[in-house]
């Protein structure tokens, strides 16, 4: 990297007795990779908000697995989704056997004496139901998962239950409904919402306070695509087909009487150190045992803490790549 990594600027504040801190941070990133995977304005047709025109437009590569194919992706500029372009036909080869969600959950029971949790709680996208298991552990009774990409319907001796399916072969009705890191792998969202509206409860739910869908997400813009462009990690072509944006999910919600309860931010330092290393062409199988030792990322490695910095302050800037949103009922 040349350069200093960080310079700092104090300026004369605009309001008396104040000084304003100016921070400017030096990231290496490879301009001409970037270039390269730019295919400037394509015709395109928006799958969120239904807008057609002319659109920046990008190439993204697998470099999850390794398989390195190559995926065209597009920005709305009407709604600011990145998306894909066209949806795989085999998507299914690309969740390998080995893929994160498919590990097998540690089951605990509840401690002697956990007060029960009543509530009925929906994992859409679950895995082989880490999470839910992780919430029987805290005292959850009533825990119910789909994912359409496990093997089969699974029950746990915790009371777990996982369907095989997608959202819509769901049926009940959920105090809760969880997405993590699973909605932006769904091709149908507009159906998705149809179907929230469907399964949340109405009303209050079982301890009086309102049913909520929870959806854990990458998002976008974010500073991690402005310095490495689609080679941002979360970019994750092509199992990532809709990266949104405040905007459309605002959208979304509106059109099937949802409001936004609250949007938290939470990225994480390390998706600056991948994104980097997809520019340098390292799959993340690889990257994360090279990054420990790898005397060619020791660059990456200096800048950890750099990296956590920059992650916090997007965060409170609203200009973070991950992030929680919550959904209501309209009143």
């Amino acid at each position: 990297m040349s350069g200093k990594p960080i310079t700092v600027k104090v300026e004369k504040g605009e309001k008396a007795n104040t000084r304003r801190v100016v921070f400017e941070v030096e990231l290496t990133s490879d301009q001409e990779a970037i270039d390269k995977a730019d295919l400037g304005k394509r015709r395109q047709t928006c799958k969120i908000c239904g807008a057609e025109g002319d659109f920046q437009t990008w190439v993204g590569v697998e470099l999850f697995i390794g398989l390195k194919e190559s995926f065209n992706y597009f920005v709305c500029p009407e709604c600011e989704t990145l998306q894909i372009q066209e949806f795989p036909s085999d998507i299914g080869r690309h969740y390998a056997h080995d893929y994160y969600s498919f590990s097998p959950p540690e089951i605990r029971p509840a401690p002697p004496g956990t007060k029960k949790d009543s509530r009925m709680i929906l994992d859409v996208g679950c895995g082989n139901g880490a999470w839910l298991c992780s919430l029987a552990a805290a005292g959850c009774v009533n825990l119910f998962g789909c994912d359409p990409f496990i093997e089969k319907n699974l029950t746990y001796a915790n009371g777990v239950k996982i369907k095989k399916s997608t959202i819509h072969e769901m049926d009940g009705q959920y105090d809760v409904i969880h997405l993590g890191d699973s909605f932006e792998h769904m091709p149908d969202p507009h159906e998705v919402f149809q179907s929230f509206d469907r399964l949340l409860k109405h009303g209050k739910g079982v301890y009086g306070e309102a049913p909520k869908v929870e959806i854990i997400i990458p998002v976008y813009p974010n500073i991690a695509f402005d310095v490495y462009g689609p080679f941002w990690y979360q970019m994750d072509p092509p199992r990532h087909f809709f990266l949104y944006s405040e905007k459309s999910l605002k959208m979304l919600a509106d059109q099937y009487g949802f409001d936004i309860a609250s949007i938290d931010y939470a990225s994480a330092g390390g998706a600056f150190a991948m994104s980097r290393m997809y520019q340098m062409g390292i799959t993340f199988m690889v990257g994360q045992q090279k990054l420990a030792s790898d005397l060619a990322l020791k660059d990456l490695r200096d800048q950890t803490n750099l990296f956590s910095i920059l992650a916090k302050y997007s965060d409170e800037a609203g200009h973070s790549d991950h992030a929680t949103i919550t959904l209501v009922r309209r009143k």
